[in-house]
């Protein structure tokens, strides 16, 4: 293949994790304003569809969390966190290519 087109994918693939990475990101401070703010309203839209777009990629690591009965005892979403660290460590490994 051409070394333009193994450019274009490799900047392509590396933008999809870093938005997907601030997603996420907004996707937890918004988890907390929902609670604050009146159902329906702009963040509450906004944390829907972050929450839509962000929760495929979540999905497989719940999954496996759940088959093995880890993080049920946590207020924190373990799930969440271990995929946000998994595409920080992806993200930063792209860098380094």
């Amino acid at each position: 293949m051409n070394t333009q087109v193994w450019f274009f994918v490799f900047y392509l693939v590396r933008a999809i994790v870093a938005t997907l990475m601030a997603a996420m990101g907004a996707r937890a401070i918004l988890s907390w304003l929902v609670m604050l703010m009146p159902e329906g309203g702009t963040i509450s839209r906004l944390y829907g569809f972050l929450q839509m777009l962000t929760e495929p990629i979540i999905w497989p690591v719940r999954k496996l969390f759940a088959f093995f009965g880890w993080g049920e005892d946590f207020l924190i979403d373990l799930p969440f966190m271990v995929t946000l660290f998994l595409l920080m460590f992806v993200g930063s490994s792209l860098m380094l290519i």
